[in-house]
This record gives structure tokens, sequence and C-alpha cells, in this order.
């Protein structure tokens, strides 16, 4: 029988604490949120966000750009932002404009502000990472991860700088052995078929399939794709679930956990600035 990992009940439980902290706090948190373009996911990601931290009492600011806009224009907002001391975070909603680089903007933002925890000086660790150790934490019934998974074959599907690569590089920093895969590995599906833990981060429908995994894999979904005017996740529900032992929904899933730890550590970054 698989089990169904609810990730908005997992995200509740840190909002709830993040709204006793952030009512402890002397000033209100405000994350300035960077939007380039008219994508409409980046919409929908934004909406979000904005929903789940007035719920916790923090304020959100969001800066709109045309898709063509030069880089020193960013920059410079950017720069603005970080010496604003009522701004306690910069995020770049992504997709960006093919155009501009992700990695320039990220080395702009300051370090102790980029709770998104992308710039190599960092202080936070990225969310989306929190959330995936959160879900096997949760899966697990453990905290010491480590130990947990030092028998597992653990497949991570995708290296986007977005999830992939942050996932991967958290899960090294951990000394948790990981397999990675992306577009270019050949015969990847003989990988998906050892595996006891897949976590799919491509963001297209049926990037892994039921017929590809053993039973008892442990399924975690973060690439989400918008297909017939819904959100779907790499993998199909009613494929997965009765070969899986635990697995997330899409959407329900990583995403407000996701949410949750970003909102986390823009709290952690106004607690140090106080």
């Amino acid at each position: 029988m698989s089990i169904r990992i609810d990730g908005k009940a997992l995200a509740d439980e840190i909002l709830t604490g993040l709204k006793q902290r952030v009512a402890a706090l002397p000033v209100r948190p405000i994350l300035a949120v960077i939007q380039i373009g008219e994508n409409p996911s980046s919409h929908s990601y934004i909406r979000q966000k904005e929903k789940v931290a007035r719920l916790v009492g923090i304020g959100i600011k969001q800066f709109k750009f045309p898709a063509r806009v030069s880089f020193q224009t960013v920059a410079e907002k950017i720069t603005q932002l970080n010496e604003d001391p009522a701004i306690t975070g910069v995020i770049i909603q992504r997709p960006l404009p093919a155009h501009l680089s992700s990695h320039s903007f990220i080395s702009a933002v300051a370090a102790k502000k980029d709770v998104d925890g992308f710039h190599e000086k960092s202080p936070f660790i990225p969310p989306i990472s929190q959330a995936i150790t959160h879900i096997l934490s949760v899966i697990l019934q453990t905290k010491s991860l480590r130990m947990a998974l030092r028998n597992k074959k653990i497949v991570l599907v995708g290296r986007g700088e977005t999830a992939g690569k942050p996932i991967g590089e958290t899960l090294s920093k951990l000394n948790i052995p990981v397999i990675q895969v992306n577009s270019v590995t050949r015969n990847k599906e003989e990988f998906y078929k050892e595996a006891d833990i897949i976590i799919s981060c491509v963001g297209k429908r049926g990037a892994v399939k039921g017929a590809q995994v053993k039973p008892g894999v442990m399924l975690i979904g973060v690439g989400i794709e918008r297909a017939d005017e819904k959100l779907v996740g790499d993998y199909d529900e009613g494929d997965i679930k009765d070969k899986a032992s635990f697995y997330t929904p899409t959407p329900g899933g990583t995403g407000p956990l996701n949410i949750a730890y970003l909102l986390s550590n823009l709290v952690s970054a106004a607690e140090k600035s106080t």
C-alpha cells in the first residue's frame, strides 16, 4: 500500500512556528521578489508565495521588469535592495529570459539576503534542499539521514540550477551518496529500476513511469509543468501509486515545503539583523 506524503500538512507545521517567530520580531520581515518578463509560471509561483507570506505576517514587494531589460538595470535595483534595511531578503523569480544569466544575478544579491541559498557565500540552505531532507526524514522516521540512507540507492533525476543542482550539493555535504542522471545519461531507466529512492527534478510529464521503477520505491517529485491548464508532475500518481511505498503528489508535495523553508530562511535573516 502506497503512502501519500502530504506536503501541505508538513508545511503548515513549519508555518505555525514561523508565525510565532514573526510576531516576536520588532520589524516585519519583507521579501523582495524580482520578476523579469511575463512567464505564466512566474505569476503563479509569486501568487503562492504572497498567499503563504500573508498567513504568517511576512510582507512581499514585487519588482517587475520587461523581458528585454538589460542586466545593468536589474543589477542596479538589486544593489538598492541590498542596501535597503527594510528589505530582509531578495530573490530572482525563475525562469528568466534566455538572454539573461541567473548566475550573474545570484552573484549580485548580498549573501546575507540570499534566502534562496544559491549564492556561494549564502548562510542559508536552499529551501528545496530542506524540503527534500524533511520529506526523507518523515519517510524514514529519523533525523539521522546519513545513517538511514547509507544502504539506499538514491537516484536524482535532473541537474537544473533551481532543484537538481542544489539538492545534489546539499546531499553531498551531508555525505549521502547520490547517483545523478539527466537528459544525456544513457540507459537512465536502468538506474531507475535499481533505485530505492528517486528524486525527480525534470519538469516534464511522464519523466518517470511506473513501469520503470521497482516495487517499494520511494518517489519524491520536484519537477512540475503546466499541461491542460493544470500543474502536473514528473510522474502520474495513478501510474505509480500501486508500486511506490511512499510518494509525493503534484501539487501538494514538495511545493508547499519549498515555500515554507524559503520563508523560514527569511525569518532567520530578520532575526540575525535585529
